[in-house]
């Protein structure tokens, strides 16, 4: 990303060229150049986007667009759930934390219902002013995705040991413990392992 955002003619943005970037911004990109986790920044009054290498991941054909582009441009799809948090990080100077949000996105010509934890912080320039914003971002779908198949493996798990016409018990090492495990062990007691 390092190399993109060199290459990149800000001149044509509104930020200009970046040697007339203020410090703060500069400070700020080379932050989340360095950063392990997804991360964006929105800065100026048009929120031109700044990404690292984590977030491009992520982006899938936005990337290498989206660098450099007004927020409310790059993110028109999402603009309906982000936008005003964004805006509200950016005029209230208020940070904000959010799990497990469904923003829709546009990928492979669609558009698709995703998950993210997001992160929002606003961050200030050399006057103490609110100069925009800084996200944190992780796509939660395949978490999500697997913590739904961990469900019906046990929903599985449990209608075969339920449909068994043998019973089934569970014993710990530690306790000793014969535990019934389905319908066939009946209404029977629990027993320890040296009572067999």
């Amino acid at each position: 990303m390092a190399r993109l955002i060199r290459r990149t003619d800000w001149a044509a943005t509104s930020l200009g060229s970046p040697e007339f970037w203020p410090a703060v911004l500069v400070s700020y990109v080379n932050m989340i150049l360095a950063a392990p986790l997804p991360m964006e920044l929105f800065w100026g009054d048009e929120m031109i986007v700044f990404y690292n290498d984590a977030m491009a991941a992520t982006l899938t054909e936005r990337h290498p667009r989206l660098l450099g582009t007004p927020g409310r441009k790059a993110w028109s799809d999402a603009w309906p759930t982000v936008g005003e948090q964004l805006e509200s990080a950016y005029g209230q100077g208020t940070s904000m934390s959010l799990k497990n949000v469904t923003v829709l996105l546009f990928r492979g010509g669609r558009l698709e219902q995703t998950r993210w934890d997001y992160s929002y912080s606003p961050v200030f320039d050399s006057l103490g002013e609110v100069a925009r914003v800084l996200v944190i971002a992780q796509e939660v779908a395949g978490e999500t995705q697997a913590e739904a198949a961990r469900q019906m493996s046990e929903q599985r798990l449990d209608l075969a040991m339920n449909s068994a016409e043998l019973g089934m018990w569970s014993t710990t090492r530690r306790s000793g413990w014969w535990l019934p495990m389905n319908a066939c062990t009946g209404s029977s007691v629990r027993r320890r392992s040296e009572d067999r």
